[in-house]
């Protein structure tokens, strides 16, 4: 895939997680309420853990469009996106603590479904995933950039 096919694919994620966050979630919850009256109270929460684990991944899109920036115009990742590897590893490493919180928000309540605790399980593990990932390449980067 060419860099501006990568692109083209941040910025359609990107537009999906703005409608996300527009229309399909308040939609979505609208609904749950709608049937569930009982989760009313729950509703402004789970808006807004689902907008800021959609920032996350924004986030992680605008650091992925900026490496690619690097790599198209000749550079390389390793050393000139240091800066920009460290963001995008704390942005996974706040992804996965938000997955988890929000995950044991819904236990503590006892609102917990088995849908809603397998997709909070897989965002803490991906971020948690991602981030041990992404320090363990940027620490044998810096081993690599001492020895030299």
């Amino acid at each position: 895939m060419t860099i501006n096919g990568m692109r083209f694919a941040l910025v359609a994620g990107f537009a999906v997680t703005i409608a996300a966050q527009v229309w399909w979630i308040p939609s979505q919850l609208d609904r749950t309420v709608s049937v569930f009256p009982e989760t009313a109270p729950f509703q402004t929460l789970g808006v807004t853990w689902s907008v800021a684990l959609l920032v996350c991944v924004q986030l992680a899109l605008l650091i992925a469009w900026k490496l690619l920036g690097i790599v198209g115009n000749g550079g390389r990742v390793s050393e000139q996106g240091r800066g920009w590897i460290r963001a995008l590893i704390a942005t996974a490493a706040v992804f996965s603590l938000l997955s988890a919180s929000a995950g044991l928000a819904l236990l503590s309540f006892n609102w917990a479904t088995p849908g809603v605790m397998l997709a909070l399980g897989g965002g803490a593990m991906t971020g948690f995933v991602g981030a041990a990932l992404g320090g363990a390449y940027l620490a044998n980067f810096e081993r690599e950039w001492h020895r030299n």
